[in-house]
């Protein structure tokens, strides 16, 4: 974990003023407007140049010194050593982050529980459709010493009207059949 903030403190400082600089100029056949914004830019960068130039060399410094603070660090014994995050210079915005960063877990936490609610729902519904319904469950038999199998079918109960159409087809059946034999028996 402190190779990983150590690096991290490498990479900001390895960062030059290039990452703050200013857009790049528009094109010289831009708008009348973007004419007039690009000298002004110009105007303010060689009335402020000294002073930015003094303000990046100060940042350096500082940035300097705290590198060898932490380098210092590492090389203390264990008890002597500062955590990371005492180095830290903006105490505000370290807190605002933190805030921010607990207010993301917090959101993906919630999206994460209704998620498993909604998953818990599906299940429920499923289960509910073709288990618990069912009469007779799905099963299968394997033998020992072959890959056969012999499964059965799983049948859902019947409600009562089913069950009243399932003998009306039945009993047509039956008289299909009897007036079948009935004729055979005629033509012979």
């Amino acid at each position: 974990e402190q190779a990983c903030d150590q690096r991290r403190s490498v990479e900001l400082s390895d960062q030059d003023e290039s990452c703050s600089s200013l857009p790049p100029a528009t094109p010289a056949n831009g708008t009348w407007l973007e004419q007039r914004l690009e000298e002004a830019v110009n105007e303010e960068k060689k009335q402020f140049a000294e002073e930015r130039q003094t303000m990046r060399n100060d940042i350096k410094q500082l940035r300097k010194t705290i590198q060898d603070m932490m380098n210092e660090n590492n090389t203390l014994p264990e008890n002597e050593k500062l955590q990371l995050w005492e180095f830290n210079l903006d105490i505000e915005e370290h807190k605002r982050m933190e805030a921010k960063i607990e207010d993301e877990v917090a959101r993906v936490r919630n999206e994460m529980e209704l998620q498993i609610e909604a998953y818990c729902y599906e299940y429920d519904v499923i289960k509910r459709e073709c288990w618990d319904s069912m009469k007779v469950k799905g099963r299968a038999i394997k033998a020992f010493h072959q890959e056969d199998e012999v499964k059965n079918y799983p049948m859902k109960e019947r409600t009562q009207r089913e069950m009243e159409e399932l003998e009306r087809v039945k009993t047509l059946r039956r008289i299909e059949q009897a007036d079948l034999s009935i004729v055979e028996d005629e033509s012979k």
